[in-house]
Order: structure tokens, then C-alpha cells, then sequence
């Protein structure tokens, strides 16, 4: 009740008041809801002109543009606070004047807005994708207006060296933001086809779109790090089928059929292992610190795993359901399928968080390939180290998680969060995973330990949570050897 109440004022309360002042001063609005702890990324979502690629009749469309730049003075308003949210625009009334054909004058004039506000307002202190979603918008109004965008061209070339890995994932250690900008990239090369062999040039492009192949599922992708559910174009980000339409259009643009994709997919650079098996996928995950090591939108999921079965996400990361509401509790070790390490009641986080955006990044991570079913990651800072080793058998996953070395007298645990709709109870010397009605998996605990199943709560849709159940796991010693069974 709590959390659906605090998420409510969030939500709800905060688009509220992103309409009542619209026509205030940008800084101000943004400043009064950081303040009040309302939520400006869920607002922001409204902003994006989503309704130019739904079925709606042209006059209507043509009406509701109107009426938004209209209710939209720049500057005013939370829809300004951000230049990185004209790009969005930029993209959806591009989209609409080439599937539609029509507006020309009108969408010029807006596009020229849009141009003039971002030329003034280049986000140069992000260091991230907002950075980037500026150039690409500068780069393609730019070339419509026949102006010279070689300036801006190199200037998004350097950040796209700056922000994407030799393997071609993306440095936010967010898979989200890895699409999201992979995706904004393809709009860049759909609208400006002669710009392809430009971006091959600067970006491992097939090494991106592989990453995406290698985190998706039949619901979408494992939301690692922040899970901004956002979407350029194509519609409402909260409709789960958007996420795959984006996948499409970003495989379809790149000439990317998923049938290269090999059954193993390693990337040092980013912190995963995804393996396929049997009917099964799983992911290992050690994700590096994001952001060139500010961690803006990275989550404490050290040594995580994530496992679908025949394509359907079950154990999976929870997720982080807003940017202003139990932020760290939702990024923490806590909330995620990781081990960790405990003393007295408390779980030591290897990382603190020392902004909403930002992280101590006192820790070190490694993960390797043993070989093609051995895989070994390990977390350490000056007072501890956890090392996990998985093992894949047949149709089983083999698991040994110790304490190194640990300067806090400690013991060892480990969480498992599971998709909504399932279920466990107790059978031969272990915990029957149960999904709609079906027995899926056994999980084995091979040494005494409690076992607790609590209910959490997990957010796979940025602005939603829904209620699921964890499998906590507490020892009274520093190594613990488990499996998981594919029944």
C-alpha cells in the first residue's frame, strides 16, 4: 500500500503538475520537482510526440501538434528543461512528415524551434547519451535546412568513440540505454542513409546489435542498470510490444538477421556472459562502472545471473520502477539475483551511491571465460571479495559462490528474483520453481542454510511495480555451492 501510494505521487501527482506549470520558467519548473521529489522522467515520456506514430486520423494529429507547441511556449515548462527531450521530437516529426507526406511548413517551423533551443542549450556537462541524442538532433535539422553540419558531425563522432566499447556495448553499463541509443543512432542513418558508412566507421555497429540479440527475450531485453523503458519513436514506451518493434527497426536498419547470433556472446567491456543451452538462456553478469566510472545508471548487480526458458524471462533483475522513489533501494544488492556478503542483520553494498546519479566506484570487477561452459566472475574492494563460478552441465547450472578474503567477519548469502507467477515449495532436498501451473525448476542448496521466500517488489516497466517472490538464501559460512535444475 505504501509503495503504490508513493508511486502514485510520482507518477500521477507529477505529471499534474508538469501541466500546471507549463508556462513557467524551464529551470524553475525542473527546480520545484527535485524538491518536491516528484518524478521528471515519467513526466517527460508525455512530451515526445508519440501520438504522430499512433492510428490516429491526420486532422487529429495535425490538431494535437498544434495545440502542443501552442500549450509548449519554449523555454517554459518542464518539457524545455531538457535538450536531450527535443530530439525525441525531432525524430517523431521527422517520422510523421515521411510516412505522411503533408504539414511541410508546419513541421519545419517546429523543427527550426527544436534546432535553435538545442544550438543554445548542447547538454556539455552530461557526458552521456544526452550529449549524444544533442548532436544527432543538431546533425539531422542541420542537413534539412541545408546548413553546414560538419562541425556537428565531428562532434558526434567523438562521442560516440567516447561512449561505445571496441565490442560495440555502450559505456552507461544499462542495457536500456545501450538501445536506447543504438536505436536513436538507426534514426540518425534512416533519415541521412548517406551517414551509414560514417557511423560504421566510428561504432562497431554489429558488435552493438549483437549485444541487444544477446540480453532479449520474448518480452523484451533483461533490464540491466536503470531500466528507462524510453523509445524514440513507434509509440508508448509503457506497451511491452515497443520494445520489440525497437529491436526490429534497429535490426532492420542495420541489416542484422538474428540468426548469426552464436549460442555464447562474451562481452569484457560491458560485464556479461549470455549463454544459450538446451531450451534455456542465461545471463552472468559483472557490469563495469558506467560513465567512465560515474555509474549514473548502474544498479549494485554484481555477479548476478538471469535465466529464461524457452525464451520467457524467469529469474530476472527487478528493475528500478522511478528515478525519485527508493532510487537506491532499488539499485542495492538487495533487490537483485547477486550473493553478498553479511554480518549482524546487515548486507555490505560494494559500492555506496552518492548522488541519484552516481556511485563511490571503490570496487573492481572481473569476468572470464573458462571455457565455453565455465565462467567465472569476481567483485573486490580493500575489505572484500566475492568470487562466483558458474558451471554448465547438461541441463543444469552449476554454482559456487565464496568470500576471498573479508576484513568485516562475515558470512555468505545470495538472492534469486523470479518472474511473476511463480511459485516453490520443498521437494527432494531442494525448491521446485512452479510457472503458471507447470514445475520448471529445482534449486539445490548442497550445505545447511536458512531459506526464506519473500514477496518483493519488482518494476519491468519503468513507472509500474508488480508484486513477485525472492528466494533468500543465508549461510553461516563463507562458500556456498547450489544448482539450478532444468526440469
Amino acid at each position: 500500500m505504501f509503495e503504490r501510494l508513493f508511486l502514485f505521487y510520482n507518477t500521477r501527482v507529477s505529471l499534474l503538475f508538469s501541466l500546471l506549470l507549463r508556462f513557467f520558467k524551464s529551470r524553475y519548473v525542473l527546480g520545484f520537482f527535485k524538491r518536491a521529489k516528484l518524478d521528471v522522467k515519467y513526466c517527460w515520456e508525455f512530451e515526445r510526440l508519440y501520438f504522430l506514430a499512433s492510428k490516429k486520423t491526420m486532422s487529429i494529429k495535425k490538431l494535437l501538434l498544434i495545440g502542443y507547441y501552442t500549450l509548449t511556449p519554449t523555454g517554459r515548462g518542464l518539457a524545455w528543461a531538457c535538450s536531450m527531450e527535443s530530439t525525441y521530437r525531432v525524430i517523431s516529426l521527422l517520422y510523421f512528415r515521411e510516412k505522411h507526406g503533408s504539414c511541410n511548413g508546419l513541421i519545419m517551423k517546429y523543427l527550426k524551434r527544436e534546432y535553435n533551443f538545442t544550438k543554445e542549450n548542447i547538454e556539455k556537462h552530461s557526458n552521456n547519451n544526452h550529449i549524444l541524442f544533442n548532436y544527432v538532433l543538431l546533425v539531422l535539422v542541420a542537413r534539412h535546412f541545408d546548413e553546414d553540419d560538419s562541425i556537428y558531425q565531428n562532434k558526434l563522432i567523438y562521442e560516440i568513440g567516447q561512449q561505445f566499447h571496441e565490442d560495440g556495448s555502450n559505456f552507461e553499463g544499462s542495457t536500456a540505454y545501450h538501445i536506447l541509443t543504438i536505436e536513436c543512432l538507426s534514426w540518425l542513418v534512416y533519415f541521412e542513409p548517406s551517414l551509414e558508412e560514417t557511423l560504421f566507421e566510428a561504432l562497431n555497429v554489429n558488435g552493438a546489435v549483437k549485444f541487444i540479440e544477446a540480453v532479449r527475450h520474448a518480452e523484451g531485453v533483461w533490464l540491466i542498470g536503470d531500466n528507462d523503458s524510453s523509445i524514440c519513436v513507434l509509440g508508448d514506451s509503457s506497451n511491452l510490444k515497443m520494445r520489440d518493434k525497437q529491436i526490429e527497426h534497429i535490426f532492420r536498419n542495420f541489416n542484422f538477421k538474428n540468426e548469426k547470433i552464436e549460442d555464447l556472446y562474451f562481452s569484457k567491456d560491458f560485464g556479461l556472459v549470455s549463454k544459450r543451452f538446451n531450451s534455456a538462456k542465461l545471463l552472468f553478469l559483472n557490469v563495469n562502472a558506467g560513465q567512465n566510472g560515474k555509474s549514473g545508471h548502474n544498479h549494485n548487480d554484481f555477479l548476478s545471473i538471469c535465466l529464461a526458458l524457452d525464451n520467457t524471462p524467469i529469474i530476472l533483475d527487478p528493475g528500478v520502477c522511478t528515478y525519485s522513489f527508493q532510487r537506491d533501494f532499488y539499485r542495492s544488492i538487495h533487490n537483485h539475483s547477486s550473493p553478498f556478503a553479511y554480518s549482524a542483520n546487515k548486507i555490505y553494498e560494494f559500492e555506496s551511491f552518492t548522488s541519484n546519479f552516481s556511485a563511490s566506484n571503490i570496487s573492481q570487477r572481473k569476468i572470464n571465460l573458462i571455457d565455453n561452459n565455465t565462467f567465472v566472475g569476481e567483485c573486490s574492494n580493500e575489505k572484500l571479495t566475492i568470487i562466483r563460478t558458474l558451471l554448465i552441465k547438461g541441463k543444469s547450472i552449476e554454482v559456487s559462490d565464496y568470500i576471498k578474503k573479508c576484513e568485516l567477519n562475515c558470512f555468505l548469502g545470495f538472492n534469486l528474483f523470479f518472474v511473476s507467477g511463480c511459485n516453490f515449495r520443498v521437494a527432494m532436498g531442494g525448491y521446485i520453481v512452479n510457472f503458471e501451473g507447470k514445475d520448471i525448476l529445482k534449486v539445490y542448496i548442497s550445505q545447511p542454510s536458512k531459506v526464506i521466500i519473500k514477496e518483493k517488489s519488482i518494476s519491468m516497466i519503468y513507472g509500474k511495480i508488480e508484486k513477485t517472490l525472492c528466494l533468500n538464501v543465508i549461510t553461516e559460512s563463507t562458500t556456498c555451492n547450489w544448482s539450478i535444475e532444468i526440469l
